[in-house]
């Protein structure tokens, strides 16, 4: 019997950033999905730039990256994501993605600073 191969989609990767940034219990739940599935490095970097403090830090422990050995060493601001992902050969859902929440980025800084007007922002990157 064949087991069929679970791909990562968009709706699904929010769905795992929710469950991740969720109780302790939701994450443990996420991580044993991101297993699962076998997500790339530039999917495991997207989602650690996601989270903050303890549970960067369990992600980035279970999910170690090569060059991110002691949880310091990687950069995840958006320039060096940007440079790290580029160089990876991103996938079309890998490009979706990172324009997603680099949109949610600039949209919540937008409204942060007092430009409610805008209801609708799409960011598309220079691949």
């Amino acid at each position: 019997m064949e087991i069929d191969t679970i791909v990562l989609n968009k709706n699904m990767y929010i769905q795992l950033k929710k469950m991740l940034k969720s109780s302790d219990e939701d994450f443990e739940i996420a991580c044993a999905n991101l297993k699962n599935i076998k997500v790339s490095d530039n999917i495991i970097l997207l989602l650690q730039k996601q989270l903050v403090f303890e549970k960067r830090t369990n992600l980035q422990t279970k999910f170690p990256l090569p060059d991110n050995v002691d949880h310091g060493s990687l950069s995840l601001s958006w320039e060096a994501i940007w440079k790290r992902i580029k160089e990876n050969s991103p996938s079309k859902l890998e490009k979706e993605l990172v324009e997603l929440e680099f949109t949610k980025l600039m949209h919540s800084t937008l409204q942060g600073l007092d430009f409610n007007m805008i209801k609708k922002l799409k960011i598309e990157l220079k691949w």
